[in-house]
């Protein structure tokens, strides 16, 4: 048995098609194989495939930190999506990321200093005859064991200004930062990339030796990130912050107005039928062809995404 993955799409006599869209961003799901409702599907004693996504994954019978990683990976897609069906206008939304001034890493007082910072949030707003926002929270490990909170606050209508001066304030443990996404088109994948890559220097340097053996043969990319308001290039290491996400954690929320992805599930005839013209331009696509042993049929996945924001060509960017 093995797994053939591509970039291209491929063929096969498929069963089913799963489109779940998130504001501009869509998410095709195409397999020879139709699955259920649950979370994932067996398809051998090795093999699994996260529903969402169609993405084929190896059971691991002993090492617990890998299925801990599947599940973070499987929390961030949910993650972008939650965020790309929300945020969608960069003027009605806010992303503030809130630092402690001293190395904390207490998960327990992280929940407590975010609670009393909401409390102060919404008197604020009431005070100042301001809507109380919506928001997705996102607590990211850093390597050196501390924590930090993003945090992408949506108003119904155009976000109020509230000077960071104020947020600071109002979170009392050291320091806030306002992001702009307004040259962003995809911003749950802007945002998650925060969540999963980590600079090189910081991975080198910050985490223990364990850690840096398991991460340090994962791709470099160099990539233009902000600090302190100001766009530098920095080499990263794709993924390696997923290896820091502790198990029993529940490190992200959302608030009861927080819109959830529209899923539609159909026949495969009927995703051929579809105006493809009507979900922008496709910027990726893939293949997982799943051959398992000469007497059973392979298994073919195919993921396709496309933006309505984009114009032009720009598969697999």
């Amino acid at each position: 048995m093995y797994i053939e993955t591509s970039n291209q799409l491929a063929e096969g006599d498929f069963k089913y098609t799963k489109v779940t869209k998130a504001g501009a961003i869509t998410e095709v799901m195409s397999s020879t194989r139709v699955y259920g409702d649950a979370g994932i599907t067996k398809i051998t004693a090795d093999l699994y495939m996260i529903n969402r996504t169609g993405e084929v994954k190896e059971y691991n019978h002993t090492e617990t930190r890998l299925e801990n990683i599947s599940s973070v990976r499987r929390t961030i897609h949910d993650i972008r999506m939650y965020v790309n069906a929300n945020a969608d206008d960069p003027k009605k939304m806010k992303w503030v990321t809130f630092t402690y001034a001293e190395n904390m890493t207490d998960n327990k007082r992280l929940y407590h200093d975010w609670k009393v910072f909401w409390k102060r949030l919404k008197r604020y707003c009431n005070r100042k005859g301001y809507a109380i926002p919506e928001y997705i929270k996102v607590a990211e490990p850093q390597g050196r064991g501390a924590w930090h909170l993003h945090v992408i606050f949506i108003w119904q209508n155009d976000a109020p200004f509230i000077p960071n001066n104020d947020i600071a304030a109002m979170w009392g443990q050291g320091f806030t930062q306002t992001k702009a996404v307004t040259n962003c088109d995809n911003i749950g994948a802007y945002f998650s990339a925060y969540l999963t890559d980590m600079p090189l220097e910081e991975a080198q340097t910050k985490v223990d030796s364990d850690t840096w053996e398991k991460i340090k043969q994962l791709p470099l990319v160099e990539k233009e990130v902000e600090e302190n308001g100001i766009k530098v290039s920095k080499q990263m290491l794709k993924g390696a912050r997923l290896y820091l996400y502790p198990t029993g954690m529940h490190w992200y929320s959302i608030t009861s107005g927080i819109k959830s992805p529209q899923v539609e599930k159909m026949t495969y005839d009927e995703w051929l039928e579809k105006e493809k013209s009507l979900l922008g331009t496709q910027t990726f696509s893939s293949s997982s062809i799943i051959h398992i042993d000469a007497d059973t049929p392979n298994i073919v996945i195919n993921r396709e995404y496309y933006n309505a924001n984009r114009k032009g060509t720009q598969l697999n960017e």
